[in-house]
């Protein structure tokens, strides 16, 4: 087992001891993959799962932690499993991805993804090569391929970028979604201009057609294209901290910036028309907070411009609540997911969270957080009039609003270092362009809260 020495915010790495490692892998890893360490996690990195020093509770054990963080580490390869989801569309999606391990050789990352959907019954899958250039792994070289199906209107902005890729789930909701199907292969550069930050700049080629839906625009019914454009992520003071395999950003300090620039334009080959300029930003910012709450403003807006595919207008403010993990403070839980697409928009939204400190039950498995949230859109659609399955697709141009309380680990189930939350939201929402109708939601959460 590879011991790490802890202070706080810094993590210096015992050298040539990573699983056996010789010569100088254990000073190599830590000139690429620098660590940050808050005291009150566990600072180890645990051999291979199949250790046989382990006794069969502590396998069993192993096990469960791998099911439920999403990973199961040997030697040299990681095995991830967070791709696992349900949705309405696949119903399950078993899914398998690999990776290098990258506390052996962390200047090089190959990773492979294969997913089946067991009521739509295809594969997808996903192929990438990625080259580091420092020890965050911020500063690097990736070329990918991609087979997969996505909600049309998406912004890919950045994310952490964590050892274990995070999931990416198809939130639906449960009618009315809408699906391409899409095939994507490219290449991104990402860099750290300044501490905090960090900035892809990418180019790839994409062929994307609707899988259940007909676009009322003929030419939007089978797309290729060329896409170009820039990324940029502002995350103040957010560094990660590692607890074995995982990683995870302990303390959120804000604001949180993000932006992308859009440029799509037609195959010289194709006939199509497609040419488009797109530009969306978001900003989070903590507005308040005090022993038992905290309190998050979101701000975000986005202009189109030129001939744009329905796939590539604005539809990604609608997002049902999600049944395991938190929604984001701009997320319109209240919204049916294919009624709407904007070329302009602007959004806001306040949530404020009351944790566990709040309800002292002194119970382990009853331990309810609380989270309140209003937001409110405006939106235009105005270069055309777009229909698919000859209905009229609408915007926010008379605004909507919606209002949400959710509670958190009503119930809480122990399983070795985590736990499983249960709670529910209920969401109300009002749109003047549905004739003044008020709408309720009701949804479960699922929780993991660490520890």
């Amino acid at each position: 087992m590879l011991r790490l020495i802890s202070i706080p915010c810094f993590m210096l790495i015992t050298s040539g001891l990573l699983f056996g490692a010789k010569g100088n892998e254990g000073s190599r890893l830590y000139h690429v993959l620098p660590i940050c360490c808050n005291d009150t996690l566990p600072a180890t990195v645990n051999a291979a799962p199949g250790d046989s020093s382990r006794s069969f509770g502590q396998k069993v054990a192993g096990l469960a932690e791998s099911v439920l963080t999403g990973v199961h580490e040997t030697t040299h390869l990681q095995w991830l499993f967070k791709e696992n989801n349900l949705n309405h569309y696949e119903w399950l999606r078993i899914a398998l991805g690999v990776q290098n391990n990258l506390n052996r050789d962390p200047a090089w990352r190959v990773y492979a993804n294969l997913a089946y959907g067991t009521k739509d019954g295809t594969f997808k899958y996903m192929g990438s090569l990625a080259r580091h250039f420092s020890r965050d792994r911020e500063n690097r070289l990736e070329v990918f391929y991609k087979k997969d199906i996505e909600r049309p209107g998406r912004i890919p902005y950045l994310r952490s970028g964590f050892i274990i890729p995070g999931e990416s789930p198809l939130l639906l909701g449960n009618r009315g979604y809408l699906l391409d199907s899409y095939r994507k292969a490219g290449t991104s550069l990402f860099l750290k201009p300044f501490k905090w930050s960090q900035v892809q700049l990418f180019f790839q080629r994409e062929e994307r057609t609707p899988l259940q839906y007909i676009p009322g625009k003929i030419s939007d019914q089978r797309i290729h294209m060329n896409q170009a454009g820039l990324n940029f992520r502002y995350a103040f003071k957010q560094p990660v901290v590692r607890h074995e395999v995982m990683e995870y950003i302990l303390d959120r300090h804000y604001p949180l910036i993000n932006f992308q620039i859009l440029r799509g334009w037609a195959l010289k080959n194709d006939d199509s028309s497609v040419d488009f300029f797109r530009f969306s930003f978001d900003l989070t910012q903590k507005i308040g907070r005090s022993p038992v709450s905290e309190t998050y403003a979101f701000f975000s807006g986005g202009v189109l411009n030129g001939e744009t595919p329905f796939s590539y207008l604005f539809n990604h403010l609608s997002i049902p609540p999600r049944f395991l993990g938190r929604n984001t403070a701009g997320d319109l839980q209240g919204t049916e997911t294919g009624e709407y697409a904007y070329d302009r928009f602007i959004s806001f939204g306040v949530v404020h969270y009351l944790n566990k400190d709040l309800i002292r039950s002194g119970k382990a498995w009853f331990q309810p957080e609380l989270s309140v949230g209003v937001r409110a859109a405006l939106s235009r659609l105005g270069q055309r009039e777009v229909f698919v399955n000859e209905k009229k697709i609408r915007d926010f141009s008379r605004g909507f609003y919606e209002s949400n309380l959710a509670v958190r680990n009503i119930l809480k189930i122990r399983f070795s270092d985590f736990s499983l939350g249960i709670g529910g939201t209920v969401v109300l929402s009002y749109d003047p362009g549905r004739q003044g109708t008020f709408q309720w939601r009701l949804a479960p959460i699922l929780s993991l809260p660490n520890g």
